[in-house]
């Protein structure tokens, strides 16, 4: 894999990862997605693929609530 492909799989993972940390509904991430027209569509493809296989609730969110006092 190429340094560039390379980092576009971490910023596809990154998005789908932020996008379950602000809790957002597959829905309301397409149609964010769907407000940056510069973007490529192979780059929101990947985003949209990374928030699937990531699946379920937010994944950092048990940790955060660990660290509240």
């Amino acid at each position: 894999m190429s340094n560039e492909a390379g980092r576009a799989a971490l910023r596809a993972e990154l998005d789908g990862r932020v996008a379950h940390l602000y809790n957002l509904t597959e829905s309301e991430f397409t149609h964010i997605l769907g407000t940056f027209p510069l973007v490529a569509q192979e780059v929101k493809d990947a985003a949209l693929a990374a928030y699937r296989r990531l699946g379920g609730p937010a994944p950092a969110q048990a940790s955060l609530s660990a660290l509240r006092v």
